[in-house]
């Protein structure tokens, strides 16, 4: 019967007596099954399981019960299919309740189905019941391998919450039961020896075609060691980031042992971040480390897509060769293939890791604020609190820059930016490095760079790059792009500093000096990158030392090269800095003339705060 409005249709249900709603649903059910064909079920299987899981108090017999749990499955993973994670979650654990406690016996295979299902789906959602999920396989287990199946689980929830130390114990003791042991004691040299073991290996495949012709991994108890060492490199690098190496190298030999799976290309990344990190600093071999995981990701499609390797090539690898600007849309990339498949922590890692490069390219202010509210609410309805922090964090950043009063921290969790920042600042210095540390790190970034571009007060910088380097003596050694962009500021505080505060001349320069020999370096690696950051800091250096030929020539070519290479923001800073320069040699002309310069940049930034700075610096001219 086909009912013309809702009204009609509610009243009519309405007649039906309370007693009898529930029965009258499982026989809608019924007769929608008998009747519906088998070609167009997945079509329907929604429509059954809605009126059948209504009268699920109703099904009595084994057989009945076998037949909901199978519907139930059925509908769970074509929701999860369409990523509709919710409606997943509801229908496998459903399924999980019509069975009962005698299904681990008499139906073991359909009730670990729905448990493996159930885990996923609750997972994406960040939903506590998977707790009760992992208990139900742990206790009634036949194999180790099912064991595992609910550890897994455990690790990843684990790592969702923070409590990195947790899974990396879990890991340990997993790994060592597959005949996988890690050290008990990780020491410089345990690492160096495994790298260059690692090394040695990697010499026999010549070329990149050896590497991308592995055979396929087939053992299953190596399949499953590489989960749990995946799993644990998640952890580690929230709180044990001297693991990292170890856990990267034990992958990729894994691989070459055993054959290629679809974790491996983000084995070949994360080998490749080790290989540029600020210890190895071997770009070109990180680079074709790169490209031998984006290759065997693209060979095996879909099934192959790691959301963690997009977070590694091109958040910490191709940053070194390429131009930032050609990364944000892959990571954005990660982002969505993430979420499509359901690795909500990676997916989000991608979207941290774009937050820090946008802010480097100096992308459009005002277009990152929308685009960022959207993302914060994500992370927010998915659980993912800790980066919804740290986008909040990039949003605020954004805000303050084109001059909004707003609080972000206000808007998304009713507390202030003060409070929320002091709070993990402490945790961050406090922390046995249990939890989410990396993303805490961000936040003297984020100040140091506000009030450096605002152009003081002093007391201010000098407070965020105190607590930078506080939060920065645990840091792994990779160096992500916050890390790039904040060794440039450090420069520049280093050279202002040392220009005004005579009696600590000698410390800041030192500062500044060294953060000159990083650049140097990397502008042989890519001179898009860094070669008008190196311009700007020896020109800084030059001023300091009274060196005015050499300082304007230097404020000229920082200016054009992040002109030339599209750093907006970085060519407002240069002719801020060079109009400071010319103030100083009594060149009040020229100091104007760089003011609307930098006013200019800063306008097409979309940073009102700056240019309303510039127009108070202008008029005291």
């Amino acid at each position: 019967m086909h009912w013309c409005h809702d009204s009609v249709m509610q009243a009519a249900y309405k007649t039906i007596s309370r007693s009898k709603i529930d029965s009258f649903h499982l026989l809608i059910a019924g007769r929608l099954l008998i009747r519906t064909p088998q070609d167009d079920f997945d079509e329907c299987v929604f429509e059954i399981v809605r009126h059948m899981n209504k009268g699920i108090n109703l099904i009595k017999t084994p057989e009945q019960k076998c037949d909901g749990a199978q519907l139930n499955l059925r509908a769970g993973q074509k929701a999860m299919s369409s990523r509709s994670f919710h409606s997943a979650a509801k229908y496998f654990v459903c399924g999980i309740k019509i069975l009962s406690d005698e299904s681990w016996g008499d139906n073991y295979d359909l009730t670990l189905d729905l448990h493996r299902m159930a885990g996923k789906a609750l997972l994406v959602i960040g939903d506590e019941r998977i707790n009760t999920v992992v208990a139900n396989i742990l206790a009634n287990a036949k194999c180790f391998e099912d064991e595992v199946l609910a550890h897994l689980f455990q690790m990843r929830y684990l790592t969702s919450l923070g409590q990195s130390n947790e899974v990396i114990r879990l890991g340990t003791d997993l790994l060592q039961k597959l005949d996988e042991s890690l050290p008990t004691e990780v020491s410089k040299n345990v690492i160096m020896q495994e790298f260059i073991r690692t090394k040695a290996k990697l010499k026999t495949f010549t070329e990149e075609n050896s590497l991308l012709g592995l055979p396929h991994m087939t053992d299953k108890k190596k399949l499953t060691a590489m989960l749990i060492l995946s799993y644990t490199l998640e952890a580690a690098i929230h709180c044990q980031p001297f693991l990292i190496p170890l856990l990267s190298f034990r992958l990729l030999k894994l691989t070459l042992d055993h054959g290629v799976s679809y974790l491996s290309a983000s084995c070949f990344a994360t080998y490749g971040c080790w290989l540029v990190n600020n210890l190895i600093s071997d770009f070109e071999e990180g680079f074709r480390m790169g490209q031998v995981a984006t290759k065997l990701m693209n060979r095996g499609g879909e099934e192959y897509m790691n959301a963690r390797v997009f977070v590694s090539v091109y958040g910490l690898i191709n940053v070194w060769r390429q131009p930032f600007q050609a990364c944000l849309d892959m990571l954005l990339e990660g982002y969505e293939g993430g979420m499509r498949q359901g690795d909500i922590e990676n997916a989000f890692n991608c979207l941290a890791m774009y937050g820090q490069m946008i802010i480097c390219c100096g992308s459009s202010l005002r277009e990152m604020v929308e685009c960022f509210r959207l993302y914060c609410k994500n992370a927010i309805m998915f659980k993912k609190h800790v980066y919804a922090h740290s986008l909040v964090g990039q949003l605020q950043l954004a805000l303050s820059l084109i001059g909004s009063s707003e609080d972000a921290y206000q808007t998304f969790f009713k507390t202030t930016k003060e409070d929320s920042e002091h709070g993990y600042i402490q945790t961050s210095i406090e922390s046995d490095g249990g939890g989410y540390i990396n993303h805490f790190r961000l936040i003297p970034f984020r100040n140091k760079l506000f009030f450096v571009l605002m152009d003081g007060p002093d007391k201010e910088i000098r407070k965020w790059y105190e607590l930078g380097q506080k939060v920065d003596e645990t840091s792994t050694q990779i160096i992500f792009p916050r890390r790039i962009y904040g060794f440039f500021i450090d420069g520049m505080i280093g050279f202002s500093f040392a220009r005004k505060y005579k009696d600590e001349r000698g410390i800041w320069e030192e500062v500044g000096s060294s953060m000159i020999s990083k650049f140097e370096k990397w502008s042989e690696s890519s001179e898009w990158n860094f070669a008008n950051k190196l311009y700007l800091l020896l020109a800084e250096r030059y001023f300091l030392h009274d060196d005015q030929e050499k300082a304007f020539e230097y404020y000229d070519k920082a200016i054009k090269a992040a002109c030339d290479h599209r750093f907006l923001h970085e060519e407002g800073l240069a002719n801020v800095a060079a109009a400071k320069c010319c103030i100083h040699y009594d060149k009040k002309e020229e100091a104007l003339i760089h003011y609307a310069n930098a006013k200019e940049c800063y306008q097409r930034w979309g940073a009102t705060a700056l240019v309303n700075m510039i127009d108070i610096r202008s008029s005291k001219l």
